[in-house]
Order: structure tokens, then C-alpha cells, then sequence
């Protein structure tokens, strides 16, 4: 909202936006908690920059919506470009250097550090604050924090990230402490909800686990549907034994955020083990049968799984997600048509889960119907693009259907996430060649194989053996 009163009022007077927030009551801020997307303002800064392509402020503002929509490489450029035609603030070089950072170019670091020089600001500091924390995982980031406090002693914001860096750092010095201070303030937003629920985090993780539950509770009840706070709260329940309670917690937080299922696909099988016997006790509740039956599924102990998940499907039909388990155990068993009749089944309730969908498309591979694939992959895509694992999967069938600039495209956002899958490095290679782009080609290639390389080779055959 910011944004547009700013260009409203002045559109040179774009730098001002930032400070917005704080001269504005926080009444206002509640009443107001809808933000315009980046897809909304791009079209009206693309026909600023159509009309003034000269103006530094135009490719500021759009490299800003780009760094804020997620193409970090396209921010960069703009922003290098704005900076070239006299934009010379501070806040272009904090803006890039954070943007080269989410683009993996640690250089980025750098520039943020120079803008900390420049200006002084105090969001500065604390932005280098936060990418230290992100990106570096280093203590300097709390003197970074230092510096913007220093500044401004009252924001409560600083005072927040200050707190959530030391929890992150396992710094517990002063920790609960500046979260008490930052819950003084109330810029409005959910502010309140987000440092309730950083604070009960904190609380976890210096075992106070009532504590934690009386900020988790707080935080929900300013914003009932903050997923982290719900998992939170789910974790506190566990520790103190409450399993029904961890059970239904567990299951607000998937319903809200399917990132709290498929987390679950990386933990440790000495952890999942560990969860699911403990779910085994005299009379246990329907959700906790469904929960069990998921971790035997990510065991690969299928037959005890499916037991525990029709069990519970048995019982309760508001909850789909064990409709969702017992597709995936389908697909396990290579019983693929079973599989996409159960996603539906889950889909018709919630048709735009990212990660049913993609499990869908993968049930419809597996069934030769690469259209129907597509179809979910690029659904799934638009409703939540966090999942490294479904952008690669749609680059590859993109590459499959011989469209290889989208498969680039999806492939490259997947790898900013996750550096480390030798097969995806080989797809993209794979995409660049098609595309001509020899030098591009090679620099994946040879990440490729830097991650594994028979595994890239193996790809690269396949890709050579097929035909688009």
C-alpha cells in the first residue's frame, strides 16, 4: 500500500515509501492489512518506465517489485540500471546486495555493507542484520542490529529481529529480554502475532515450554490462522506429552500450510521412528492413528501404514490429508490409477493444495498422461512456488513437451533453493543447450557434476536418448 500512496503523492519521491509505515497510526495499519501484490503494480510501473525509459526512479521501482516477487536476477539488473542513471541512495545498493544474495551471489553482502556506510539509516543496518543472520549464520549480524538501535532505540521491529537472531544464533543472552521490549511497541499489521510467536520459539528452545504455550496462544488469537504459531504450539503439546493436543495442533498448522506436511519429508528415520511410537498408545485419537500412519508411510513400512490411515479415514471425514497418505502409499506400491482417485478425492476440497497437485501430476507420469502433468505441475507452480522439488519436476516435463526457456526458468528458481541436486544442474544444462546459451550450459554442466557425477551423466544420456 505504500507503494502506490507514495507514487500517488510524488512518483521521484519513491524512497520515501519505506518510511511510511511509521508515520501512519497503527489503527490504520489493522484496518488496512491487505497488501498489493507485485503482479498488480508491475503493469503500472512497466507504462512509467514505457514513458520514461531514462528515469532512474522507473527502474528502481521496478527492480524493487521484481526483488519482492521472487526474480532476484531481474531485480539486479534493474537496480544496477537505476543506480547508473543517478539513483545513488543508499537504498538501491541495500536492495540489490539483498537481491544478489537471494540469487546466490554472495557478493551481495558486500553491497549491503557499503550501503550501511552511506547513508546510516537505520532499516540499513538492520537489514544487514538479517541477511548476516540468513546468509552467514555469523554473530556480526547483532552488531549490525547494535548500530540500527542506536539510531532508532524504540523500533520495535529491530528489537524483534535483534531477539529472532539470537535465537537463531543460540545467543540467549538479553533474548526474551528484547522481545519484551519489542511487544511495547505496536506498529500495527500483525506484528504482534509474528513476535508472540518468535518469542514462544525462544521459549522452546530455552525449554520453557508453558511459556511458550501462553505466547503461541496469544499470537493465535490476534491472528488465528499463522500456521507457524499453530506448529508452535503443536510443539510445546508434544514436549509436555499432550499428544491429542499435538495431534489436532498439527493438523490447523497442514491445513494452513502444507509446507508443515512436506517438512516431514527431510527428517531423519530415526526421528520419524521415534514420533511414531510414541503415537502408539492405549486408545489413541483419530488424528493421531492418521499422523502415525503417515510417519510408517515415510518409513516405507506400508502395510502398517495403510492399517493406521483407513482406520482413521474410517472414522472422520472433515480431514482429508489421510485420503492424500493413502494416495501417496498407492503410488509407493505402483498402484498409480488408485492414487490420482484418492488426490482427487482430497482436491475436491481443497483444489489448490500445491503439494497434492504435484502428487497428482506425478500419478499422472506415471500413467503416460504428461498433459494432465503439466497441467498440475504449472497449477501447483502458481498456487505456491516455495517447493524446490515441484519446479524441478515441472522444468522437466517443460523439457519433456521441448520448451526448454520455461524449463530453464523453473529449473534456475528451483536451484536457488536447493544447490545440491546433481540431476537438476544436469536438466538445466540440458535446457541452456537447447536454447543455444553454449556458456551457461557449460557452468551447469560442470555444477553437475561438482554435485554428482555419474548421477548427471546418467541424466544427460537419458536426455540424449529422447525425443522432443
Amino acid at each position: 500500500m505504500e507503494l502506490m500512496k507514495a507514487y500517488a503523492l510524488n512518483p521521484s519521491f519513491m524512497f520515501s515509501y519505506a518510511e511510511a509505515r511509521k508515520e501512519q497510526p497503527a489503527k490504520l495499519h489493522r484496518d488496512n492489512p491487505e497488501e498489493v501484490s507485485s503482479a498488480e503494480l508491475l503493469p503500472h510501473v512497466e507504462r512509467w518506465l514505457g514513458a520514461s525509459p531514462s528515469r532512474a526512479e522507473a527502474w528502481a521501482w521496478r527492480g524493487l517489485l521484481r526483488r519482492r516477487g521472487g526474480d532476484y536476477r531481474g531485480a539486479v539488473r534493474d537496480l544496477r540500471r537505476a543506480w547508473s542513471l543517478g539513483a545513488r541512495d543508499p537504498m538501491i545498493l541495500a536492495w540489490r546486495g539483498e537481491a544478489r544474495l537471494q540469487a546466490g551471489d554472495a557478493a551481495g553482502m558486500a553491497e549491503l555493507e557499503r550501503a550501511a556506510t552511506l547513508g546510516g539509516r537505520a532499516w540499513i543496518h538492520a537489514w544487514l542484520g538479517r541477511a548476516k543472520v540468513s546468509f552467514a549464520r555469523s554473530p556480526q549480524a547483532l552488531v549490525s542490529f547494535d548500530r540500527a538501535l542506536e539510531l532508532e532505540p524504540d523500533n520495535g521491529w529491530y528489537l524483534a529481529w535483534r531477539a529472532e537472531a539470537k535465537r537463531i544464533l543460540g545467543i540467549h543472552d538479553g533474548m526474551l529480554e528484547d522481545f519484551d521490549r519489542a511487544l511495547a511497541q505496536d506498529p500495527g499489521y500483525d506484528y504482534a502475532a509474528w513476535v508472540r510467536t518468535w518469542r514462544g520459539l525462544a521459549c522452546l528452545k530455552v525449554g520453557s515450554m508453558k511459556e511458550a504455550l501462553r505466547d503461541f496462544s496469544a499470537a493465535l488469537e490476534g491472528k488465528p490462522s499463522y500456521a507457524l504459531a499453530w506448529n508452535g504450539l503443536a510443539r510445546a503439546h508434544w514436549n509436555l506429552g499432550r499428544l491429542k493436543s499435538w495431534a489436532v495442533d498439527m493438523d490447523r498448522a497442514a491445513v494452513l500450510d502444507p509446507k508443515y506436511v512436506e517438512l516431514w519429508f527431510s527428517r531423519p528415520p530415526a526421528e520419524l521412528e521415534t514420533f511414531a511410537c510414541r503415537l502408539e498408545v492405549v486408545k489413541p485419537s483419530t488424528a493421531m492413528r492418521r499422523w502415525r500412519g503417515f510417519f510408517l508411510l515415510l518409513l516405507g513400512r506400508l502395510n502398517e501404514s495403510c492399517k493406521e490411515l483407513e482406520s482413521a479415514a474410517s472414522r472422520e471425514s472433515g480431514n482429508v490429508w489421510g485420503w492424500a497418505w493413502l494416495g501417496l502409499a498407492a503410488a509407493q506400491a505402483g498402484r498409480h490409477e488408485e492414487a490420482s482417485s484418492r488426490y482427487e478425492r482430497f482436491l475436491e476440497i481443497h483444489p489448490g493444495n500445491p503439494l497434492v497437485l504435484a502428487w497428482r501430476a506425478k500419478a499422472f507420469l506415471a500413467q503416460g498422461r504428461i498433459e494432465e502433468a503439466l497441467a498440475d505441475f504449472q497449477e501447483s507452480v502458481r498456487s505456491d512456488p516455495r517447493f524446490a522439488w515441484i519446479l524441478t519436476d515441472l522444468g522437466r516435463v517443460e523439457l519433456l513437451f521441448g520448451r526448454p526457456a520455461p524449463a530453464a526458468s523453473h529449473l534456475e528458481k528451483a536451484l536457488l533453493m536447493d544447490g545440491r541436486d546433481a540431476l537438476a544442474w544436469a536438466d538445466l544444462s540440458e535446457a541452456f543447450r537447447r536454447l543455444g546459451k553454449r556458456r551457461a550450459g557449460r557452468r551447469a554442466l560442470k555444477r553437475a557434476l561438482e554435485e554428482g557425477s555419474e548421477a548427471a551423466r546418467c541424466r544427460l544420456k537419458e536426455w540424449e536418448r529422447s525425443v522432443c
